[in-house]
């Protein structure tokens, strides 16, 4: 760089988790499950740390008891299992396993593929997954909230019309960096603090009164949680 001229600022190539983000996306969580007028919400609990946390999530803005857990092995789901049960117990939400082995293999056996093709094979149970997400949605009056974050979605690392197919990401807007920074900084916390219900009570309504003047946006999320 020559004399006179000006540094361009140093950019931050990793992004980092801000503690207000969690306020952030609860209170979207919130706003979305009120406007939709539904009685809650349903997601996919694999054991994983992207569905946990946004298990996590939704029980600390919408409370534990509007917080259905699905469980979708293909199989018989091993340690994965074992993980999303012990976290659901934790957290307290209601927790259901669906085996969505046979209801991809009977798709499987009445369209016969030319040749076994890996790719949609995996496909295709991303997509089972999602239409029993969407079935528990329908019979019991909730929302689906996907999983996935932002690094996920941008490099294409999902199924259309599969784990890619929800009413709400509540994390889809997180890189998978800031997904394992909000998620440790939640567990320390939680550990750490135990929250009356009266204090759970008027933190939820301080999360609803947040988007209280977003009223284009909240009519936008009502409809489209209204086509699902």
């Amino acid at each position: 760089m020559s004399d006179g001229q000006v540094g361009m600022p140093a950019m931050e190539l990793v992004p980092r988790y801000r503690e207000e983000q969690v306020f952030i996306i609860e209170a979207f969580i919130v706003h979305s499950v009120q406007e939709s007028g539904r009685n809650g919400v349903i997601l996919g609990l694999s054991g994983g740390i992207d569905s946990a946390l946004v298990a996590k999530l939704c029980a600390d803005s919408i409370g534990p008891e509007r917080v259905l857990a699905l469980a979708l092995p293909d199989g018989k789901g091993g340690r994965d299992l074992k993980d999303a049960r012990r976290f659901a117990k934790a957290i307290g939400i209601e927790f259901r396993i669906v085996n969505i082995g046979p209801i991809a293999s009977a798709l499987e056996k009445r369209v016969k593929a030319a040749e076994a093709n890996i790719v949609a094979r995996g496909n295709l149970r991303a997509r089972a997954r999602m239409t029993v997400l969407y079935y528990g949605a329908n019979t019991e009056n909730r929302v689906v909230m996907g999983t996935g974050n932002k690094s996920e979605i941008l490099i294409g690392y999902d199924t259309k019309f599969g784990d890619a197919g929800a009413d709400f990401m509540p994390i889809g807007d997180l890189y998978k960096t800031q997904v394992r920074e909000m998620a440790a900084h939640l567990a320390s916390w939680g550990s750490s603090c135990k929250w009356s219900r009266r204090r759970l009570r008027k933190r939820r309504k301080c999360l609803s009164n947040a988007f209280v003047t977003w009223k284009p946006w909240s009519r936008r999320a009502s409809t489209n949680a209204s086509r699902r």
